[in-house]
């Protein structure tokens, strides 16, 4: 066994080229799964650790006028283990010309959704002061132990910093629901006790959330799962019926949006790791496969040499084995070790800025290192496999070259008209395919695994570009929205609508629980006063008006609710007291938000009263202006929320813009993997050719021809293969509150068969040069 060490250490340097290719692939591989698991996996393991520990709520009743004897009543609830009651408001602290805006929540325990102080004295629940949410603590330089002001209602109070903390609720906090990014120096939240809000407004406050942790199951088997997804929902309709008219909507961790963010971006990496790994690792088997075939093309004279001197087959495969073995463990092991430290490092910095907990980790599973394995097993018994072949039969049969396959008539031949009409070259290339029917199809695999990998790397980018502009500019396309604060008047608004000139359209925006027979959900409703700024479309692309015949659905929600055009939605938003039974007119296809879209002529002709609380305007300009109202909660414009959109994207961005440069090199090496194999397999034919007198150029077009033929086969399948990954990858990168939509340009698709095209030149001419330097002597030759 080491004089066939050492000649696999010489054959490793001979065709160091081929193991390169399949080195790098194995370690890009496990590079990028290692590297992005670190990050979600992290995210993971550190998140449901700190809730874990927090003993954060499992759901959240919103509501108002809460009483005590009403938050007993849902800690009797079946399933129930425990509950908190809440009140909670927003107020202003202002700083120089601009105002922040605060959420201010206050308890008499703090036993659920415990929040963790960062600088300070901890928290207590029924203490003087405020506790502040440490990142807005950070960008208005405030810190322990200073005074800041709080307005709410006309009344003011000043509060003494205690200290800075994080809350396991407020994972991600935007501050409005229509802010993708956080904006730390314009929204922030904080912990005062419920005399502090008894002061700031002068009354005794009324609890208008409930926190409730669930009971733990005990042990996870089906019937206990079942019976406790019962339980959930009992305790929602109970909840529901206890509050009666004061119950508002209900939350759980799933669709809390603090929490979901948070949860719905690691989810997101997690299905990008997991199926461009899975392509890398069926491409990393692929070129193994296609390098030990040609090593064992070459070594045929060696592999019945050793036969001959005695070495038993098992010892020969095993020796080709190795080859496998040794290379993609490697690779491996240096991917895994490589990542941590670079991409998972850099892409944990870029979630810093959107999400906020009290410690970040670099992680990485068992499963890498099961994938790590299974990469070395497949890489192996690839090479197993295609070692197989060459060590059958008797070494004086082994050590010959192996004779060509006999060949008849093939298909298109029966075609006389068209076979006739072909020049030599084709006829030579369809005879010559259908003779190594295996070496083509694998051939067509990797130009359409490659062409798949492109689409679907640059289809990413191109759809989260597509969906913010479609969303910013078609769906909605205002100039500023201006969303007022829950206690703003008529008056209110017709001051505001003062301000414009006249060219608005009113909306109302809430929260929404909705039913079925079947099923129930939490979603967003906007009801639509006259005006143009909203387009809204079916999924064919048709435009579709809201009318007074019923409502428009988004399409994801109707899929969570499995209802169809014509169906019956109940719709309960918060002030109302019982359900209202509404027709689903159209179903939409929009990215955000996912929810009931209606007009108000419906709305109020179906018993409902219309109070907007958001004002779209075509004047852009109106935003600086109106941000200054007190009444007035937010004011951006949609060059703004575009903008923001873009950069609530550019950590998937980054990922994106990897796996385009990794899926680029990966095409590079596997064509030009094809590309040897093939003039190896060939070098025969080609030399008999040049000993019949044909010439370089005419030997040269032979080999164009045949790469042309796999060329075009492949990016016949590619195309398709290539735009149903990016749907499985778009679909998976979809979360519960924005729908993607695959879509790739179409200056990107000729640009990807451009490369394609350009690299498949490129290896041809590399290849074509090697039949100028055939050997003609070693290729012609046999051995008997």
């Amino acid at each position: 066994m080491l004089y066939l060490m050492k000649k696999m250490l010489r054959d490793l340097w001979n065709m160091k080229v081929q193991f390169i290719a399949v080195f790098l692939m194995s370690l890009f591989a496990i590079f990028l799964y290692a590297g992005l698991e670190g990050v979600w996996y992290g995210m993971l393991d550190y998140g449901e650790e700190w809730l874990e520990e927090s003993n954060t709520a499992d759901a959240w009743v919103q509501g108002h006028g809460i009483k005590e004897e009403d938050v007993q009543k849902i800690n009797g609830l079946s399933g129930v283990e425990n509950v908190q009651a809440v009140s909670s408001l927003t107020g202003e602290m202002s700083y120089g010309e601009k105002h922040s805006n605060v959420l201010l929540m206050a308890s008499n325990v703090n036993e659920i959704s415990m929040p963790e102080t960062v600088q300070g004295e901890s928290y207590l629940p029924k203490g003087d002061g405020i506790w502040l949410y440490e990142e807005f603590s950070k960008e208005h330089r405030i810190r322990p132990g200073d005074v800041i002001r709080i307005e709410y209602g006309g009344r003011e109070v000043e509060l003494e910093v205690q200290g800075t903390l994080l809350s396991p609720e407020y994972l991600s906090y935007t501050g409005t629901p229509s802010s993708l990014m956080p904006d730390h120096l314009q929204y922030g939240y904080g912990y005062i006790s419920l005399d502090s809000m008894q002061r700031l407004t002068g009354a005794v406050p009324e609890y208008n959330q409930i926190k409730i942790r669930y009971e733990s199951l005990k042990d996870d088997n089906e019937e206990t799962s079942e019976r406790f997804a019962e339980d959930k929902k009992a305790i929602r309709s109970g909840a529901e019926e206890e509050l009666g008219a004061a119950y508002a909507a209900y939350f759980e961790r799933s669709d809390f949006k603090g929490i979901s963010d948070f949860t719905d971006k690691f989810r997101q990496l997690r299905s990008m790791t997991v199926l461009f790994s899975a392509v890398l690792i069926l491409l990393a088997m692929l070129t193994m496969q296609t390098t030990m075939k040609r090593m064992i093309e070459i070594q045929r004279s060696q592999i019945g040499t050793l036969k001959a001197l005695g070495y038993q087959n098992w010892k020969i495969r095993l020796h080709y084995l190795l080859y496998g073995f040794w290379v993609s463990l490697l690779g491996g092991i240096a991917g895994l070790f490589a990542a941590p430290p670079t991409i998972s490092e850099a892409l944990l910095s870029l979630q810093k800025k959107f999400y906020s907990v009290p410690e970040w980790r670099v992680r990485n599973s068992i499963i890498s290192y099961v994938i790590l394995a299974g990469v070395v097993l497949l890489c192996s018994a690839t090479a197993l496999w295609a070692s197989r072949r060459g060590t059958q039969g008797m070494p004086v049969f082994t050590m010959r070259e192996e004779p060509p396959k006999k060949r008849g008539k093939i298909f298109a031949e029966r075609f006389t008209g068209f076979w006739n009409m072909l020049s030599y070259e084709w006829k030579w290339t369809l005879r010559a395919t259908a003779q190594n029917k295996a070496r083509m199809i694998i051939g067509i695999i990797g130009i359409a695994g490659s062409t798949a990998l492109l689409m679907d790397s640059v289809g990413l980018y191109d759809s989260l570009n597509y969906v913010n502009e479609r969303l910013y500019g078609t769906q909605f396309d205002y100039g500023a929205r201006i969303s007022l604060k829950a206690e703003a008047t008529e008056e209110d608004r017709e001051e505001l609508y003062e301000r414009t000139n006249g060219d608005v359209q009113w909306v109302q925006e809430n929260s929404v629980d909705i039913r079925t027979s079947k099923s129930r959900s939490n979603a967003v409703i906007q009801i639509y006063g006259d005006g143009y700024f909203i387009h809204l479309e079916d999924a064919d692309g048709n435009r579709v008006a809201l009318s007074n015949e019923g409502a428009a659905v988004s399409e994801k929600l109707a899929k969570e609710l499995n209802v169809r055009e014509n169906d019956a939605l109940q719709l309960r938003i918060a002030g109302q007291n019982s359900y209202m039974t509404v027709k689903v007119e159209h179903i939409v296809s929009v990215a955000a938000p996912q929810g009931v879209f209606l007009s108000s002529a419906f709305w109020e002709m179906s018993g409902g009263t219309f109070r907007p609380n958001v004002l779209f305007t075509r004047e852009a300009s109106t935003s600086k202006d109106a941000e200054k109202l007190s009444y007035v909660n937010e004011s951006t414009t949609l060059a703004e929320q575009l903008e923001q959109a873009d950069e609530a994207t550019s950590s998937v961005l980054v990922v994106i813009i990897m796996l385009m440069a990794g899926a680029f090199l990966l095409s590079t090496i596997i064509l030009y993997n094809l590309g040897i194999l093939s003039f190896t397999e060939r070098s025969r034919e080609y030399a008999t050719l040049k000993v019949i007198g044909y010439r370089d150029r005419e030997i040269k077009s032979f080999i164009r021809h045949d790469n042309m033929l796999q060329l075009f086969a492949g990016l016949l399948m590619g195309v398709p293969a290539g735009h149903f990954l990016l749907g499985v990858h778009i679909g998976l990168a979809s979360t519960g509150t924005f729908a993607y939509t695959p879509y790739l340009r179409l200056p990107s698709l000729g640009l990807i068969l451009t490369a394609i095209c350009a690299l498949t030149f490129l290896v041809n001419a590399s290849v074509s040069r090697k039949a100028l330097t055939l050997n003609m002597v070693e290729a012609l030759k046999s051995v008997e």
